[in-house]
This record gives C-alpha cells, sequence and structure tokens, in this order.
C-alpha cells in the first residue's frame, strides 16, 4: 500500500514549498490529488514527480518542457529514472535527448553568433542611451535619466545598492510623493 501525506508532510519531505506544489498542480505538472473531506491526499508518487522536477529544474529546463516529459512518463518511469539518476546522474540526465517529449521540442531558430550579430546591428535609437553626467542632488542621491525609444525613467541612487527607478513624466502628487519617501529615508 502507498504512503499517505497531507500537503504540509509532502512538502516537508520534499524541500518544496506548499505554495509551490500548489502551482504545479494548477500548472498540470502534478496532478490533481484526491480530496478527503476538505483535506487533499497526496501519495508517493507525488513525491517522486517532485524529485524529477527539482532535478530537472536544476539543469535550467523550463517548467513547459518538464511538463511536457512528465506527461509522456508513468509513475514506473519516473521511479527508474530516479533510479538511474541515482546510479548516473550525467548519463541519466544526457539521456533527457532520447524523451520523446524532449525529442520533439522546437529547433532553436539562431545560433548564439547569429543572435549576438543582429543585436550589434540594431541602430543606436534601439538601445538605451543615458546621460553622460548623472546629477548629485543636494542631499547627496543620484539622479541618471535613462531613455528608450518610448519612454523616459528617472534613476534615483538612494544608496549604494538601492535605487528608485521612476518613469517620466510625474504628476505634481508624484513628485510630492517622491520628495516625501527621499525625505524619510535620509
Amino acid at each position: 500500500m502507498q504512503e499517505e501525506f497531507w500537503i504540509s508532510e509532502l512538502a516537508d519531505r520534499t524541500g518544496v514549498s506548499t505554495r509551490t506544489i500548489r502551482y504545479y498542480i494548477e500548472e498540470g505538472l502534478l496532478p490533481q490529488p484526491e480530496v478527503r473531506g476538505k483535506y487533499a491526499v497526496f501519495t508517493t508518487e507525488y513525491l517522486l514527480r517532485l524529485r524529477l522536477i527539482k532535478i530537472l529544474k536544476e539543469t535550467y529546463l523550463p517548467l513547459k518542457e518538464i511538463k511536457a516529459l512528465l506527461d509522456t512518463l508513468d509513475s514506473a518511469q519516473i521511479s527508474e529514472y530516479l533510479d538511474k539518476y541515482d546510479r548516473d546522474p550525467a548519463g541519466t540526465l544526457a539521456s533527457l535527448q532520447l524523451l520523446p517529449a524532449r525529442s520533439q521540442a522546437p529547433a532553436i531558430k539562431e545560433s548564439a553568433l547569429e543572435y549576438i550579430t543582429r543585436l550589434r546591428s540594431k541602430t543606436e535609437d534601439d538601445h538605451l542611451s543615458r546621460t553622460v553626467n548623472p546629477q548629485t542632488s543636494a542631499s547627496g542621491t543620484v539622479h541618471t535619466q535613462v531613455k528608450t525609444k518610448q519612454e523616459t525613467w528617472l534613476r534615483i541612487e538612494i544608496k549604494p545598492g538601492i535605487e528608485l527607478h521612476v518613469r517620466q513624466p510625474l504628476t505634481a502628487k508624484d513628485q510630492q510623493l517622491i520628495d516625501l519617501l527621499l525625505g524619510v529615508i535620509q
């Protein structure tokens, strides 16, 4: 007989938060659990699936691809995959290319070199342009304007590592709020 868990127990055993477990259920990475009264009941299948999800996330595989992989595997295949992973992590991860969902993934449309070349060929108007001389106010905060093709942003350095970014133009009321905020901080 399979073990059964409440969501808090599942979270404790897997190191995945209850919020994330609920999100995975909502996104279809985990099946809907059995509901008894007002409580959801989870089985060892959820432990296995969550362990596999964690492993695949560590390889930076997007959740959409993880879901596609999980949709092609049953509980026995997931368990077998995890056993192989315990014996040979690198070889098992390399075998992902052989799984049906992975092999059906769309091909990359451009190489890294083509991507970089495309970015470099863009006109200067497509990139951010910053003012050369940032302004320092009497209170010591640094103000720099950043302009894009469509917007202007004011960057206010409150202190090293802390910045406030404000879209321009500001209403008088918003300017008062910023002045009040800066007065409180300093």
